[in-house]
């Protein structure tokens, strides 16, 4: 067999075969995404994504201009012999073929897709590939033929499947297997039942010499496992989250840039900025091995816990950090054993405070893992803690019972935040509206903020109200530091979901006050929310001062990570992760 390209080749060296799954209708994206990668594969989506047959052969060709060596693969929409010549006629060197069932399927397959003898494709002498010197004998021998096991039937018979004669392996979704098992909202790379799937999948294939291939956030388990083919992600998630904020990042080096010239200072792109970023790249690989350590050994309450705390912070450390494994596998754990259907906590946390501010984290991460089910139903839920008068958001469950009494701040933030990120715009805003209050209300010289898990009977409790006996001052700043940097999160989110300048204006002056007024601001542990609001600051004006204070914020954060590398202040990463700072 000639393998030409770089999965075919994976193949036959027995070495792990990765690569994306595309579905944006563009042709450009395609091909700056897959320019200087060295993917192994790209497989272009039909199934899921509003793409036709000629979008498809148009982003097969900027796939092949931008690297020939790449295998184009695609995931067809159904088992129509209509989409599979189409696909191959294009050029498609493999497809992946959704829900088999049965080895005649398969077997239905094979016989569209290869030609004689093993198969039945109709030959045509015009088409793009045979253009490129396409004989029927290299054809049969360069496809990849890949049908999915995404439902319980799929798995009873996938030794049967394995088994037909032209069919390369087969690619397991679990997703969609899980929904079909029952086994929705489980934490499956530590569930048992999902466990034996994949080791049945694994030997049907070792036993038939076969792929087996995965597509799954949960990378690390994956390649655990022994999947000879993972797709690791596909191009919406990369470019809502990579992409955007790479652009973030260069446009803000322009506007530090033009700061230069104005005789503002601008980061430190000495070699001290390089012992700052290898020592922010080692924290956060320290911290790595020891989230590992812990769900390995069962510690941090990760596998045995009765409460959602231990996993919404996993959840949020993967979000923070990186790790989409550990985000899917904590929010899966969280979603079988402690939401209701409604999405409200079915076990409260270890704080009644925090029975709406533990979803809003949850559902954010959600958010951020794509797990729009899951956020959605957090967000139904955080919208009832939302009191309809200040638009704050109620400490407890007696108080949205009630509709009045105490309104905790880090949950109404926490909240503001997960609203606007979702789309909740309205809802956001009232919140929003609330710390825009709550900022105005503040006398001077004492700037002062409520907290909800001190004296929370004096809370305010309508718009135009203000206990000063339930209030944080400048003399007591560890918790003000604190809440400021949620605030401005806050803030800075409701800004970027209505487009309401009000609302970013509010953040930069609290933020830039605190700086101002702060005593040990530098110093102080509870500073890591302050560091998380100046790189967002950084990333939404471009000014240079912002990143320069995330950098002090961060280098006395970093500098309390445990010598068991135990680490708990992950917001230095979300907006620029070591490797964006060393271009910064």
């Amino acid at each position: 067999m000639e393998h030409c390209t770089r999965l075919h080749r994976c193949i036959a060296e027995s070495r792990l075969g990765v690569g994306i799954f595309f579905g944006l209708n563009s042709p450009s994206l395609a091909e700056l995404i897959v320019n200087g990668t060295e993917l192994d594969f790209v497989a272009v989506e039909l199934q899921h994504a509003q793409v036709s047959s000629g979008d498809s052969t148009a982003i097969l060709r900027a796939i092949q201009a931008a690297d020939p060596d790449v295998t184009p693969l695609v995931r067809l929409p159904d088992h129509s012999v209509y989409w599979i010549q189409q696909s191959l006629d294009a050029g498609f060197t493999g497809m992946i073929v959704p829900l088999v069932e049965s080895a005649e399927q398969a077997e239905s397959l094979v016989r569209a897709a290869y030609f004689p003898p093993l198969g039945d494709r109709s030959s045509a002498g015009s088409i793009r590939a045979v253009m490129y010197a396409l004989e029927p004998d290299t054809a049969n021998e360069r496809m990849l033929l890949l049908p999915q096991i995404e439902s319980a039937k799929g798995l009873e018979q996938v030794e049967a499947i394995v088994a037909v004669d032209g069919v390369s392996g087969v690619l397991l979704g679990p997703e969609d297997l899980s929904l079909s098992c029952g086994w929705r909202g489980k934490d499956l790379w530590s569930y048992e039942p999902f466990l034996e799937a994949v080791e049945r999948v694994m030997a049907a294939c070792r036993r038939h010499d076969k792929m087996a291939a995965i597509l799954s956030g949960a990378f690390n388990d994956a390649q655990k496992a022994g999947f000879d083919i993972i797709g690791f992600a596909g191009d919406q998630a990369m470019t809502r989250i990579d992409l955007v904020g790479a652009v973030n990042d260069r446009a803000g080096q322009l506007r530090e840039g033009r700061a230069a010239q104005g005789g503002e200072s601008t980061p430190d792109a000495s070699s001290g900025h390089q012992r700052r970023v290898a020592a922010y790249r080692s924290c956060l690989q320290r911290f790595d091995q020891w989230i590992e350590n812990q769900l390995r050994e069962g510690n941090g309450g990760w596998k045995t816990e009765t409460s959602a705390d231990g996993y919404f912070a996993l959840s949020v450390y993967g979000v923070h950090c990186g790790r989409p494994d550990w985000t899917h596998r904590a929010l899966g754990h969280v979603e079988q054993n402690f939401i209701d259907g409604d999405g409200s906590l079915r076990q409260k946390p270890n704080r009644d405070q925090m029975i709406a501010y533990v979803p809003s984290w949850l559902a954010w991460a959600a958010l951020r893992a794509e797990k729009l089910q899951l956020s959605r139903q957090l967000l139904d839920s955080i919208g009832g803690f939302q009191d309809p008068s200040s638009g704050g958001f109620f400490a407890g469950t007696d108080e949205r019972e009630n509709q009045r009494g105490a309104i905790d701040l880090d949950s109404t933030t926490m909240s503001i935040l997960a609203l606007a990120q979702g789309g909740r715009t309205e809802a956001a805003a009232r919140g929003g509206d609330y710390l825009l209050n709550l900022c105005r209300l503040q006398p001077e010289p004492e700037r002062q903020f409520c907290t909800g898990w001190s004296e929370p009977d004096g809370m305010q409790t309508q718009a135009d109200q203000v206990a000063a006996t339930t209030i944080l001052r400048w003399d007591q700043p560890k918790q003000h530091y604190y809440k400021v940097g949620l605030i401005v999160e806050a803030l800075v989110h409701v800004y970027g979901a209505t487009g309401d300048s009000n609302y970013l204006d509010a953040a930069v002056n609290l933020y830039n006050d605190t700086i101002t007024r702060a005593t040990d601001l530098w110093t102080n542990t509870l500073s890591h929310k302050m560091c998380w609001a100046a790189t967002t600051l950084h990333a939404v004006t471009g000014e240079a001062d912002y990143l320069n204070h995330a950098c002090r914020f961060a280098d006395y954060i970093v500098s309390l990570q445990q010598p068991d590398a135990a680490f708990t202040y992950p917001e230095l990463w979300p907006s620029y992760p070591p490797e964006r700072w060393e271009a910064l």
